[in-house]
């Protein structure tokens, strides 16, 4: 609930606030950690789901101002602007799409959902100085430190999206509601690992981690000594006690909150009596998509005048899903099953099975070459910081130029918004009294 503003605080989701005679009382309305699993075969729970996400989409088309689609190509999206095209009868649908002229973009996959269910397409091509450039002006709307790629990407889209329509729909929420992340099925497998492997193992593997050569092998090394709760902190959690370690100062982490980890075990502690996967569902679905996803959704379209609509997260639907055996999500490896199969006889087969990207910038390359130099010069602001050891974000940065192992991630998202949010209320003087 906290805000970078004193005395400003976010109402939970899933809660009201009642005042009255003078007091403040917050209560929560809705949850769905008490949901059980449904005992129905799998054509039956597929009717169902289907059912209910055409009147979700139905139901978000009621508007009195003209409505568009985020299309990314992606199986979300795409199944959006169907289910969309169904409800919306002869009405040309408006489609937008973000994409970069080096050839990293999903660009074609839209244009084949926009050619088969015809409309009316629209491009909005993002460079590199673009996104440097529009750190600040994202972070002023943001108000917090929420900074990712594809929040730039965007605000850019809905600011094209503004001259054609006012509400607009949209994918979020599929992958936490179906399983669609790859890590769910990792983070399966290596919990079996974890519960056969003999505690002197464990801290082996703790004793040697520091000695492994890449982050990402450390990484793993550090959930194959952790439990769930401990080990899995969100889709975006990857910065692990090993890599903490070697980023931040030890004066640092000795100073550090138990905070994040009470909230995390509160809410594993809530759904301990479900599988694995419903666990890291209703995780994510507590954390990470309210927290990062949807305020990143909501800020940049809300930056452009734009009303988003989610179908994804209908009640309902987020309700039957949690009901569903865990099978019915992840079936020999493949995510989201059960929607892909729903989706099957109405939308190309390339769409439905095509690798997951996300949504994709370029980032990788750009801090390869084209802002690179802007980076650097950036991050040069921890040269003689208590907090973080410069000499690893100096290693980082080379290292990614190289190709040795890709930090983009690192470089845009959990550095670079502390220092640009000082920045912006370092201008925005009154804002600024406030903290």
């Amino acid at each position: 609930p906290q805000t970078m503003f004193r005395g400003i605080k976010k109402v939970l989701p899933g809660h009201y606030l009642l005042v009255e005679n003078g007091y403040l009382r917050e209560s929560k309305y809705w949850d769905f950690d008490t949901v059980d699993c449904a005992e129905e075969g799998f054509k039956e729970a597929s009717r169902r789901i289907e059912e209910l996400l055409g009147d979700a989409v139905t139901k978000r088309l009621m508007s009195d101002v003209p409505l568009g689609v985020f299309l990314s190509g992606g199986l979300d999206s795409s199944a959006v602007v169907g289910l969309m095209n169904n409800a919306a009868g002869d009405d040309a649908i408006n489609t937008f799409t973000v994409s970069y002229r080096d050839g990293f973009s999903e660009e074609s996959y839209a244009r084949t959902i926009a050619d088969k269910f015809k409309t009316n397409h629209h491009i909005s091509y993002l460079e590199a100085e673009d996104f440097f450039c529009s750190l600040k002006t994202m972070v002023a709307f943001a108000e917090e430190p929420i900074v990712e790629p594809a929040a730039i990407a965007l605000y850019h889209i809905s600011k094209l999206a503004r001259e054609k329509a006012i509400v607009l729909l949209s994918g979020e929420g599929c992958d936490e509601v179906f399983a669609g992340y790859h890590l769910y099925k990792y983070m399966s497998k290596i919990d079996l690992f974890h519960r056969h492997l003999p505690g002197v193992i464990k801290e082996l593997i703790k004793s040697f981690n520091g000695c492994l050569p890449r982050d990402k092998y450390r990484k793993f090394a550090d959930w194959l000594a952790s439990p769930l709760e401990v080990r899995y902190q969100g889709t975006s959690c990857y910065l692990t006690p090993s890599l903490k370690k070697n980023i931040y100062t030890r004066d640092f982490l000795s100073e550090k909150s138990t905070y994040l980890d009470d909230v995390f075990s509160q809410h594993f502690n809530r759904v301990r009596h479900k599988d694995i996967l419903s666990q890291m569902l209703y995780v994510d679905t507590k954390t990470w998509l309210v927290d990062d996803l949807l305020l990143k959704a909501d800020k940049m379209t809300m930056a452009a005048s734009i009303e988003l609509r989610v179908p994804f997260l209908d009640y309902r639907l987020v309700e039957a899903a949690a009901a569903l055996p865990p099978h019915y999500k992840i079936n020999k490896g493949e995510g989201k099953y059960i929607f892909k199969k729903i989706a099957e006889p109405w939308l190309p087969r390339e769409i439905v099975y095509r690798k997951k990207m996300g949504f994709p910038v370029p980032t990788e390359n750009w801090f390869k070459g084209e802002i690179f130099s802007e980076a650097e010069t950036v991050l040069r602001v921890f040269k003689d910081s208590p907090f973080v050891n410069y000499a690893t974000i100096q290693n980082m940065l080379v290292q990614h130029k190289r190709g040795v192992e890709d930090h983009s991630r690192f470089i845009s998202s959990p550095v670079l918004p502390p220092i640009l949010l000082v920045s912006q209320l370092e201008e925005r003087k009154p804002v600024s009294k406030s903290l």
